[in-house]
């Protein structure tokens, strides 16, 4: 019987019942038992980045209290009520949202409604007075201070409600013992409102027997509080700290460190048909993963719907294969050509996918250089021009200085086996100048020597070959859509604002065989092949906007041949 997989991976959580195949039952029915047990009340904060797991894992925990009776459960997603919402409005609809919920359950129907309209009396007044005041001077004590005509207080409303979740335990029918309220994607919607929801629920739904539950990253609190307390510094790092242990009684972080992330992504890959059985080896799964794109699920979700489309590709590319073979079409030898065999294939590919997401620079220069082993010096330098050697020079540090901080954190880097072979010296140079790289350089060196020592150790001599083919194959999912992009790539020496950006683009356009030399922050330089010989020339575009040209003499410009520069000084850019 043939299994019918899924194309694609769609990018929701995990349902509660469903198998955990990150690994992490142990500190999911750890929270459940605490969360079963404690005393109330209290405010659970499941921490993490964007992506991580939080919404599968409180969906584990409201599905393992479903089935008891004497717990009440609500469920808010902040995300889904600030769309076409004002944050104010926003704001009203997730507190009205949690009262109605809690008070609907009781008999006393004048109460219920007398405390409904105390409510909106006092969430109104509470909004009338501004996000400043409610995340800025002793917000609480602003919020018990609001005070309507019929004299009910934000103080009196949780009297209410504490009264109503009490009577719930008593009663003879549907008594309920305690009430866990779910906020879910606080961390989507914008900061300051998210943290002034978490102000309010603070002082409303202080109640007894109630649990709270929110599904936060903590530096989404940070950056909301920066209109109070500022930018955050090792000075004043503890206000903001202050401020979320004040809300949150027990902090618990997502583990990813621990995920089982070969289990998590052979489980995907197994839906899509990509493997069968147990899928590619668990460990060198997680090897590659944690050098590359992380344990992030959602970041895990991507690349496995770019492996359902490159399976797509390749088997379109297969029934195109046998149909020319019917028809007698020869076809490109090297379609034919496997040296490795089909499991190592299918890593590789894996691995490369991985590398394409996390580091696109990486990944466009292995395209033009498939042989990795081969890199030295003299490609670092066509790729560089050893601008990792005035990184970071400013006012305040000359050339010569940065370039004596390069040469000693390189020495120390050739003292280590990331870096003891040329081609890993090249690589260090590559990715010292790139701020996102250069952090992560000794884990890219990783990944390409996991590749070379023991994906294809025996295969040293046709790697370049092995490693081109299956680009082939990655190629339709970059992130670098067109050649042009991969050809400016190599060039940038830093992060060029958009305006050099848009001039690049126009360069290529007008003379698709220009050469450059470098591509700035707000000039690009360069020796196009028509211009006068060794002569460079700046293109800046500080000046409203325009294009500006300097260089070796202005008289000089005028030998240009090609138009190329009347035709570029005739350009604007927005």
């Amino acid at each position: 019987i043939k299994i019918m997989k899924k194309i694609g991976i769609i990018d929701e959580a995990n349902p509660g019942g469903k198998k955990d195949n990150l690994g992490i039952e142990l500190h999911t029915n750890s929270l459940i038992k605490f969360i079963n047990e404690t005393s109330t009340p209290i405010t659970v904060g499941i921490q993490g980045e964007w992506g991580s797991g939080k919404t599968s894992l409180i969906n584990s925990i409201h599905h393992s209290f479903e089935s008891q009776e004497k717990v009440k459960q609500i469920w808010i997603n902040a995300w889904e009520y600030s769309l076409l919402s004002s944050p104010e409005e926003a704001l009203l609809k997730i507190v009205t949202r949690m009262i109605d919920e809690l008070v609907e359950a009781d008999p006393n129907k004048e109460r219920v409604e007398k405390i409904k309209k105390g409510a909106q009396v006092i969430l109104k007044g509470a909004l009338r007075i501004g996000a400043s005041a409610t995340l800025g001077l002793e917000a609480g004590k602003v919020a018990e201070e609001l005070t309507s005509s019929s004299g009910v207080s934000i103080s009196a409303l949780r009297k209410q409600l504490t009264s109503v979740v009490e009577e719930m335990a008593k009663r003879d029918t549907n008594p309920y013992e305690k009430v866990i309220i779910y906020v879910d994607d606080l961390d989507r919607i914008e900061p300051k409102n998210a943290v002034a929801i978490l102000e309010l629920l603070k002082n409303i739904f202080s109640v007894p027997k109630c649990v709270f539950i929110l599904a936060i990253d903590y530096q989404v609190v940070v950056k909301g509080l920066e209109d109070k307390f500022g930018k955050q510094t090792a000075e004043n790092e503890w206000e903001f700290r202050a401020f979320f242990d004040k809300i949150i009684q027990l902090p618990f972080m997502m583990p990813m460190g621990q995920y089982n992330i070969g289990q998590y992504v052979n489980s995907l890959l197994v839906e899509i048909g990509f493997v069968e059985g147990d899928g590619l080896d668990d460990l060198a799964v997680r090897e590659i993963i944690m050098r590359t794109i992380g344990g992030n699920p959602r970041s895990i979700k991507r690349l496995v719907n770019s492996v359902s489309l490159i399976q797509i590709f390749s088997e379109e590319k297969q029934i195109a294969q046998e149909k020319n073979k019917k028809e007698g079409i020869t076809s490109d030898p090297n379609d034919d050509a496997k040296s490795i065999n089909q499991e190592d294939e299918k890593f590789i590919l894996f691995a490369l996918l991985c590398l394409q997401i996390a580091f696109p620079p990486v990944y466009s220069l292995l395209s033009r250089e498939p042989n990795f082993i081969l890199w030295n010096d003299e490609l670092a330098f066509k790729e560089t021009n050893r601008s990792e050697e005035r990184a970071g020079a400013h006012a305040h540090k000359t050339s010569e200085e940065t370039k004596k901080i390069f040469d000693t954190e390189f020495e120390t880097a050739k003292k280590t086996d990331d870096f003891n072979e040329e081609w890993e010296q090249a690589l260090f140079r590559i990715c010292y100048g790139r701020p996102r790289l250069k952090p992560r350089a000794a884990d890219i060196s990783k990944f390409f020597s996991y590749i070379k020592d023991d994906l294809l150790a025996d295969k040293q001599e046709d790697l370049g070959s092995i490693i081109s083919e299956i680009l082939n194959k990655t190629s339709v999912t970059s992130v670098i859509s067109t050649e042009q992009g991969q050809y400016l790539d190599q060039f940038v020496k830093s992060e060029p604002n958009a305006g050099i950006l848009k001039v690049s683009d126009a360069i290529l356009k007008l003379d698709p065989d220009f050469k450059f030399k470098s591509i700035n922050r707000d000039y690009v330089t360069f020796q196009g092949s028509n211009w006068p010989g060794k002569l460079e020339f700046q293109i800046v575009t500080r000046k409203r906007q325009k294009i500006f040209f300097g260089g070796a003499g202005c008289c000089e410009v005028r030998n240009d041949k090609s138009g190329l520069t009347q035709d570029l000084a005739k350009l604007t850019f927005s």
